[in-house]
């Protein structure tokens, strides 16, 4: 089988998206032939007149130029089995596209990194007239995606998610394929636990900085005890200073058990950030409801604490601590043994697979004669196509 898989430009290799699409081709590729396809942001003259013709939000109208469709709409021509169009802020891009791939007998497949309307209510408020304005252009826009004739198949990267599908009109074949973990750090036998918060990941998305910067302000006028953070690289400088925070680098992690904050405040994935958390010896602590995708484990879900507050933080970590250093080493030990045997990016990525041959027996029928399991060469996928 071979599949364009079509995916956002990005400068950022390391966030989550570029992630996600980075490790799934390479576990599909062991399978299927893989061609990434890269669509850029379009420019601001473009998004605005789009939004203004069609009333779409600006993230979905925001990516694919009129050069990149030809370009993918040629090497269509060239033959392929399906088309995997992975995020939805190239719902757009995808509705164009489609006639193309029908003509070629290709199904066309969404990923739904996050359904969007969900995402930006928890991050808009639904209270004010802007945002409510905002949040129904968003959700017709998803309903309009969904319910329409453009996808043979949808993939979301949660279970959430998926329940909130049939809310958008969709009613076709789905699969859930989360994002898989990272490798588990080993912790010491004797480790005992430290009370120190780290905190990882990229900010550069607007909510998530705000989510940062309203962080760095509730400790900046915090007066309880203080909070000890370790950050890494993408957290900026100024922002490390004001937390008075210790620079991940030089840490070693197998040394103790410590505590993983995650500061968004709103509904989206998280599951990356919380696998690599656990993963890394540390109690999840989350302003962001994380442990719905966590269910399959006991023991992942014992270690993952849902807070709205820095005193809710300070609960946790002593209540942690109060069970004692043995029993959070046996709880991360199974917990960290269920995630990294139910989120195994060959695992999830499997998931894709089957919904990809699905939607090739449906959707396009007598038009596949190959093999469903044809194996060919892997293109390297960069985040930059």
């Amino acid at each position: 089988m071979r599949v364009m898989w079509v995916h956002r430009a990005s400068g950022n290799d390391e966030g989550g998206d570029a992630i996600y699409d980075r490790r799934m081709t390479q576990s599909l590729g062991a399978h299927i032939e893989i061609e990434p396809f890269a669509a850029t942001r379009r420019g601001r003259g473009a998004r605005l007149a789009s939004m203004a013709t069609r009333l779409q939000p600006p993230d979905q109208v925001g990516y694919g130029t009129e050069d990149e469709l030809a370009e993918a709409r040629r090497r269509l021509s060239d033959g392929f089995d399906a088309v995997v169009v992975s995020h939805e802020n190239l719902d757009d891009f995808a509705r164009r596209l489609a006639p193309s791939a029908r003509a070629m007998g290709a199904p066309v497949i969404s990923i739904r990194h996050n359904l969007t309307s969900d995402m930006m209510a928890s991050i808009l408020g639904e209270d004010r007239m802007i945002s409510s304005l905002a949040l129904k252009i968003w959700r017709a826009q998803e309903t309009r995606a969904l319910s329409g004739d453009v996808f043979d198949g949808v993939v979301v990267l949660s279970n959430r998610d998926r329940d909130l599908l049939a809310e958008r009109g969709w009613t076709g074949e789905t699969a859930v394929a989360m994002p898989g973990a990272p490798p588990a750090v080993a912790l010491a036998p004797d480790a005992e636990i430290r009370q120190e918060i780290l905190l990882t990941g990229t900010y550069d998305w607007f909510p998530k900085a705000m989510s940062l910067r309203r962080l760095r302000d509730e400790v900046v006028a915090d007066t309880g005890p203080a909070l000890d953070f370790i950050v890494d690289e993408g957290v900026p400088d100024d922002i490390a200073a004001q937390l008075r925070a210790k620079p991940l680098s030089g840490i070693d992690l197998s040394g103790a058990v410590r505590f993983g904050l995650i500061a968004d405040r709103f509904t989206a994935g998280h599951k990356l950030k919380t696998s690599a958390y656990l993963q890394s010896n540390a109690i999840v602590l989350s302003f962001a409801k994380v442990s719905h995708d966590f269910t399959f484990s006991d023991a992942a879900m014992s270690c993952i604490y849902e807070v709205s507050s820095l005193d809710d933080i300070r609960l946790a970590m002593a209540e942690a601590s109060e069970q004692g250093a043995e029993a959070a080493r046996t709880k991360l030990a199974a917990a960290k043994t269920h995630v990294a045997e139910e989120l195994d990016w060959d695992r999830q990525a499997s998931r894709i697979l089957d919904l990809l041959r699905r939607a090739r027996a449906v959707g396009a029928g007598a038009a596949f004669d190959r093999s469903a399991d044809e194996t060919g060469p892997n293109l390297p996928f960069t985040g930059r196509g």
